[in-house]
């Protein structure tokens, strides 16, 4: 009773005073009586409810006003992605708070060099030169399984050019020639072949013949190393000379000759598992 008491006498004063309702002394608390029913409305002058209206209604603009500009200040905010909720005393805002209207300018920077170089367009490369053709042979190949030869040709004097031509010998090493059927062909005197063994498992052959033993115009010799199967040559190389008895102008050079494999002789080789192995100097 002694607080309605008081609570009249202010209500009182309030009434009869020309101070602004603002400025009275009227607590929150008093305001909650007369809005729950503890003092009846009717003893209560209008202004009174005005004022208590305002002053109770105050937290909420104010929650309201902070909500507007803080985000998470407003209820129900604890799930935003600008905020932390209850652990907004812990950590700032996930997000660091709303984004700003404007972006920030974009500001242009070079590469770094390593990047530079590896993106800056070079200049068009020409393309690479076709490779170089195979070197046709100057006397063409041999025929598989046929007989075949080359011989360097040179003047007996050393005074002409050296050439190339074809060279055929004999299975029994009883004659050569060398270009057969040009202008240039030299055809040898019969020869007489001596054989005798080497410690490789070839043999040497000494050919040497005359066109006439009584009146000799021309000489002819073959000095090579030769492979034989059963009394036939099949491989020889080295050296052949061809000149006048009388005067001995001529020509000279160095041979290679034998029977050229088949590529059934090859397959079959392959099938054994045959190595072929060269060694020691090569005409």
């Amino acid at each position: 009773m002694g607080r309605l008491f008081a609570l009249a006498v202010v209500l009182t004063a309030f009434w009869y005073s020309p101070v602004h309702a603002a400025e009275s002394q009227i607590s929150e608390e008093d305001c909650r009586k007369i809005q729950d029913g503890s003092i009846l409305p009717k003893a209560i002058p209008t202004d009174v409810r005005d004022q208590c209206a305002a002053l109770l209604a105050a937290p909420v603009a104010t929650v309201a006003a902070a909500a507007a500009s803080d985000p998470c200040g407003a209820p129900g905010t604890g799930g935003s992605v600008y905020c932390w909720g209850p652990w907004s005393l812990l950590a700032p805002a996930a997000a660091g708070g709303p984004a700003p209207d404007t972006l920030t300018a974009f500001i242009e920077l070079d590469p770094r060099d390593l990047f530079a170089a590896s993106s800056t367009p070079e200049d068009p490369v020409d393309p690479p030169e076709p490779p170089e053709p195979s070197p046709v042979l100057p006397l063409g190949g041999c025929a598989p399984g046929s007989s075949c030869g080359f011989a360097t040709i040179a003047d007996v004097s050393g005074d002409g050019e050296t050439t190339l031509g074809r060279f055929e010998l004999a299975p029994d090493g009883t004659s050569f020639v060398v270009n057969a059927g040009t202008d240039s062909e030299i055809q040898s005197a019969p020869l007489t072949a001596i054989f005798s063994d080497r410690p490789d498992g070839a043999e040497n052959m000494r050919a040497l013949g005359l066109d006439d033993a009584a009146n000799p115009q021309q000489v002819s010799q073959v000095l090579a190393r030769v492979l034989r199967q059963d009394g036939t040559i099949e491989l020889s190389a080295d050296i052949w000379g061809d000149a006048n008895a009388q005067t001995g102008e001529g020509n000279r050079g160095f041979f290679t000759w034998g029977t050229a494999i088949t590529e059934a002789d090859i397959d079959s080789l392959s099938a054994a598992g045959t190595t072929l192995t060269f060694t020691g100097p090569m005409s």
